[in-house]
Order: C-alpha cells, then sequence, then structure tokens
C-alpha cells in the first residue's frame, strides 16, 4: 500500500489538450506535506514533477502519489465531465492514464531541453563518472522520445550499476521492460515486470504492463491473473477494469468449448 494521502485539483482548463494537476500530499508516517505537479497531455500521462527534499526519496513519492491519483483523478474526472455535459470524448481523458504506463523523470530534466539533458548525461557517461540514477534518468529521456535501441542500453547499465535500495531497482527493472515492450521483446519485458512486482508486490503499473504484455502474446490466463493483481493494490482503475472484463469473458468463453475427438 502506497505511504502516502493525496488530493488534487486542476490548474488548466480540462477543454485544453494539456492538463496540469497539483496535487497535495502527506506521508503517512508524519513527514511534512508536500507536493507534486502531474501533467497529462492529449490524455496521456506525462509527467510527475516532485518537488522533495532528495533526487531518491522524490522518485518513489512520485510513483506513490502516482498511484493513487489513477483513481483518484478517473472518480473526479466522470462527475466533473457529467455535471458539465463535456462530450464523451472528454471522458477518454480520465480513463485514459494508464493506456501507455508511465515513467517518472526527474524535474530538472522535464523543465530544460530534453537534448541539452541527454548532453549533459552523456557527458557524464562519458567520462565514466556517471552514477546508476544518471543511467536510469538517461535511459527514461530516450524511452520519452522512443529511442529504445538506447532507452535498453542506458537502463541496462542502470541495474548493473544499481547501488540504491532494493526495492527502488523496482521501478528501473518496469521502465526497461516498457522499453522492450515497445521494442517487441515481449519475453524479455515478462522477465523483468515479474522481476519489479517480486521486488514490489504492491507495484500498480508493472502488474498492469506485465498484463499487457501477456495479452499481446495472446497468453490470456496469464494476463488475467496479472490485471487482478493490479485491481487487488487500485480496485477502481477503469482501464484495467476493462482489460480483466474482456479477457474474463474470452477465457470462459473458450473454456466452454469442448475438445475435439
Amino acid at each position: 500500500m502506497a505511504d502516502a494521502m493525496a488530493g488534487c485539483h486542476v490548474l488548466r482548463n480540462v477543454k485544453s489538450s494539456s492538463l496540469l494537476l497539483l496535487l497535495q500530499f502527506q506521508h503517512v508516517k508524519g513527514r511534512r506535506r508536500e507536493s507534486c505537479k502531474v501533467r497529462i497531455v492529449s490524455g496521456r500521462f506525462r509527467s510527475c514533477l516532485t518537488i522533495g527534499r532528495e533526487r531518491r526519496s522524490a522518485l518513489k513519492s512520485s510513483e506513490a502519489v502516482t498511484l493513487l491519483l489513477i483513481s483518484q483523478f478517473s472518480r473526479w474526472m466522470r462527475s466533473f465531465v457529467v455535471s458539465s455535459n463535456y462530450p464523451d470524448s472528454t471522458m477518454e481523458l480520465a480513463e485514459s492514464v494508464l493506456e501507455d504506463g508511465f515513467l517518472v523523470v526527474r524535474k530538472d530534466l522535464l523543465r530544460r531541453d530534453l537534448e541539452s539533458a541527454i548532453k549533459d548525461l552523456q557527458d557524464q557517461v562519458r567520462s565514466g563518472e556517471a552514477s546508476s540514477e544518471e543511467f536510469f534518468e538517461l535511459g527514461a529521456v530516450m524511452l520519452r522520445k522512443k529511442y529504445y535501441v538506447l532507452a535498453n542500453k542506458y537502463l541496462e547499465q542502470a541495474i548493473k550499476k544499481w547501488d540504491g535500495d532494493e526495492a527502488d531497482l523496482a521501478q528501473v527493472y518496469n521502465a526497461l521492460g516498457f522499453s522492450y515492450f515497445r521494442d517487441n521483446k515481449l519475453d524479455e519485458a515478462i522477465n523483468l515486470f515479474e522481476k519489479a512486482v517480486k521486488l514490489r508486490p504492491g507495484y500498480v503499473i508493472a502488474w498492469y504492463n506485465l498484463g499487457n504484455v501477456y495479452e499481446v502474446k495472446k497468453d490470456f490466463k496469464n494476463a488475467l491473473k496479472a490485471y487482478e493483481e493490479s485491481l487487488l493494490f487500485d480496485p477502481n482503475n477503469k482501464i484495467a477494469q476493462r482489460r480483466r472484463d474482456a479477457i474474463k469473458e474470452r477465457v470462459d468463453r473458450f473454456r466452454n468449448i469442448p475438445d475435439k475427438d
């Protein structure tokens, strides 16, 4: 279970293609209140910009808060659209937050020009002084730019050099798994998503991504299991509900077909 409580409000017009949400969250363990800005563009989750004391804790907080946002924002958006008579197409915004998975990218990388960020990080790599987190950040930026071969390269290095908490490594496994999935390396993606959920059993996004890969491979029983695990931790997720229900219907239908003699 995520160790934070969150609330959100809209900072920009919901009609626009870019939507910025501001979350205020309080750690259950009594830490000070922090903020997280979440950006959604054309119905897709794009970034979570966290204001925190340390980079590593900011990444961890971003993930926990964003998981809470998914179901909360979906409920808010649905009631807002209905009460305001917006067209049905706007409803898709609330239900597509998880469609492509997400990555947490450091705030200064999102504020600066991506090319400049890439150059700075690659200079660190060439100098031999890049940390595991910088390899992760460079891989995440490459993934944002859809350079999957390079994303794979840097994220693999992040895993090899990782010197942080083992549980935090789950986010790197998830990122590399997503990159492999986009690069059509489905078996490798499954292996990484399974590693991610082994390290962090409540990792909703990794469970969802795992179900998505199994579905693409037409392994519907394992896809169903993964979606159901995702819903254990985020029962209000409409995307996962819809995929789970569709696959469950398919599995049940084929189960009732008698075998040929």
